[in-house]
């Protein structure tokens, strides 16, 4: 591996661990909303899902910001890991996870979004 793809590598995983870490802050945010407000917890698959998508597309950005080429690339490639790495989590974590169809499409909606913030970033 040449060094600027070894540069954009680390790129792309800087950018996911900031996106994973501003998730998670937003997520504990969220947590004392639904602890100490009326907010149902109903809401809580939209809001995890909204704030995947936010998260994959701000790395997305990030890493095509710091590669300066080829966004649609790093941001696909960070949207990719964000969602792989967060499958793993699920596996891990979640007793009741089966995989099944929606696996496909949450990780083809991860590269999507994190190409669109890709294309995004290399332009800013």
């Amino acid at each position: 591996m040449d060094r600027e793809m070894a540069s954009s590598f680390r790129s792309v995983i800087k950018s996911v661990l900031i996106g994973y870490i501003i998730a998670i802050i937003i997520f504990l945010i969220y947590g004392m909303l639904l602890r100490f407000t009326s907010v149902s917890e109903s809401s809580m698959p939209i809001v995890t899902r909204v704030v995947s998508a936010a998260t994959i597309f701000l790395s997305g950005i990030l890493s095509a910001r710091q590669t300066r080429s080829k966004g649609w690339i790093t941001g696909g490639l960070a949207g990719f890991i964000y969602t792989a790495l967060l499958l793993v989590f699920s596996m891990i974590l979640l007793k009741e996870f089966q995989p099944d169809t929606n696996l496909l499409v949450d990780i083809a909606v991860g590269i999507l979004v994190g190409t669109l913030g890709g294309i995004l970033g290399v332009n800013l």
